[in-house]
């Protein structure tokens, strides 16, 4: 637009944008940032150094070598190291800078725009042939096959490629089987779920056509048929001590009910799902079991070895009988939330709201009302405005 007609951009309104652009950034990368600060991520803040340092030295030694006017050194600054946010941060601070001219500020604000154009470019390429080409170079990787392991790692071992949405897994990992019992003869059912780790639950059983309650007491006789719920491998191994799989019996089959739950408490920062299940053993006992993680809109594979982080949504799959007081007593370290919406957070941080309009967005039921009451109180403290 700016190539055909000359236009005025209110500087309220670039302000107003300016803030959305940055307030998005640090709405998606911020939990993650802070839940990443120890001691394992000094490295990452010494490459950070490295590259202000060097950013920030070339762009001044270019500068001064060259005899060119702070617009024109900025956007230099901002394309080389691929940061538009630099570029509202140089045009605001230029038009703060005394001693020139309202024609001289604009002429300077217009190079800002007119260099980081132009850098950016060129920074992007260096920085994909960089992290692509030198730096497997010079770590000594293959970044071919340390891309495929990650990809298999993350998919749980799931294949090449990821699911599509009208697929499914051949191989859930969470699957049913039934078993005849004759090994397990005269043992009972806590004695048999204790022997595999706790890892497996009997969620029905069945003898003739009675369908008596399975529980921990009960004493495991020839001829039972027991329904087996847990991971595929451990389901497996508990066929071994249990007796021959038959196929499914009508009657037998207990239909399973899932829910979301967000994790929020600090305690369980960290730990693998294996240690959560150890120190939470009631949802074992009572059939729960963790079936997918969401991290950043990232779904990762719900192994054993997978580590939860605070804001992981965890999908929890149970027995719909059992499942309600399993799930209400995981609200020790997690607590189902329903997703906010990006409109009302958006729109916190660019309307102005009056005092009355605050109390109303707290006091609201939805979550996303009072996430949005949350975000324009913070720009309220940094903007200073009311």
């Amino acid at each position: 637009m700016g190539a055909w007609a000359k236009v005025q951009v209110s500087g309220d309104v670039k302000t107003v944008f300016l803030a959305l652009f940055i307030f998005s950034l640090g709405y998606l990368a911020g939990p993650q940032f802070f839940a990443n600060l120890n001691r394992g991520s000094l490295r990452f803040f010494t490459l950070c150094l490295i590259e202000l340092v060097c950013v920030l030295g070339i762009a001044f030694g270019l500068a001064k070598a060259f005899g060119l006017d702070v617009g024109t050194a900025s956007g230099i600054l901002a394309g080389a190291a691929t940061e538009s946010a630099v570029v509202g941060t140089a045009t605001e601070a230029i038009g703060k800078l005394g001693g020139l001219s309202a024609a001289q500020i604009t002429e300077y604000q217009g190079h800002v725009a007119t260099a980081y154009t132009v850098c950016y470019l060129f920074g992007l390429i260096t920085i994909v042939i960089y992290t692509s080409q030198i730096m497997p170079m010079l770590l000594r990787i293959n970044l071919r096959d340390a891309s495929r392991q990650l990809w298999t790692k993350m998919r749980g071992g799931g294949g090449e490629r990821g699911l599509e949405a009208d697929e499914r897994e051949a191989l859930p990992g969470l699957v049913g089987r039934t078993y005849l019992v004759t090994t397990a003869d005269g043992r009972t059912i806590g004695d048999l779920e204790s022997s595999l780790g706790g890892r497996i639950t009997i969620e029905a059983l069945r003898r003739g056509s009675r369908t008596p309650t399975p529980d921990a007491g009960t004493v495991l006789t020839l001829s039972h048929l027991v329904l087996v719920v847990g991971r595929r491998a451990n389901t497996i191994e508990a066929g071994r001590e249990i007796g021959p799989e038959s196929p499914g019996i009508p009657g037998l089959d207990s239909p399973l009910a899932t829910t979301q739950v967000a994790m929020t408490e600090k305690s369980a920062d960290g730990k693998s799902l294996d240690k959560l299940q150890h120190e939470h053993p009631e949802f074992i006992r009572q059939g729960v079991y963790v079936t997918d993680v969401l991290r950043n809109d990232q779904h990762l594979p719900a192994t054993p070895d997978t580590v939860v982080r605070r804001g992981d949504v965890l999908t929890l799959a149970g027995p719909a009988p059992g499942s309600t007081s399993s799930w209400r007593r995981s609200a020790r370290w997690s607590r189902t939330t329903p997703p906010t919406s990006s409109i009302w957070v958006s729109a916190s941080s660019a309307v102005p709201c009056s005092g009355s309009s605050w109390c109303a967005l707290v006091t609201s039921r939805s979550p996303s009302a009072r996430a949005a009451a949350g975000c324009w109180y913070a720009r309220v403290r940094v903007l200073g405005s009311g």
